[in-house]
């Protein structure tokens, strides 16, 4: 992971309160870190089933889900133009806004 992506991933999860969900956790490897080493708590979820697994392998510590976005109980924040969720969750879309501004630019 390059480091101007992890630097701008701590910062989303220091300046985030509650529970985070990684949207579109993919492999986990963003999702190990706003978990900062099972110390918060947040659930990863994606529609892949093998990078789900994978991910569980790597980070048993975070929860992990398969399951279609569009399908969870959220809706769209008021307050908070960078995320969706329930009053007690923030959802993190860092996978569209990696610190190289281009999606997939994370490594």
């Amino acid at each position: 992971m390059a480091p101007q992506d992890l630097a701008t991933i701590e910062s989303w999860r220091d300046a985030t309160a509650g529970r985070i969900l990684d949207a579109g956790c993919g492999p986990g490897h963003w999702t190990d870190v706003l978990s900062a080493n099972g110390q918060r708590n947040v659930v990863g979820v994606d529609a892949s089933a093998r990078f789900v697994s994978s991910a569980r392998e790597r980070f048993p510590h975070v929860s992990l889900l398969v399951a279609d976005l569009v399908a969870l109980p959220i809706s769209r924040c008021a307050a908070h133009r960078n995320c969706v969720g329930r009053r007690d969750t923030r959802v993190v879309l860092a996978h569209t806004r990696c610190a190289g501004g281009r999606p997939g630019d994370a490594g």
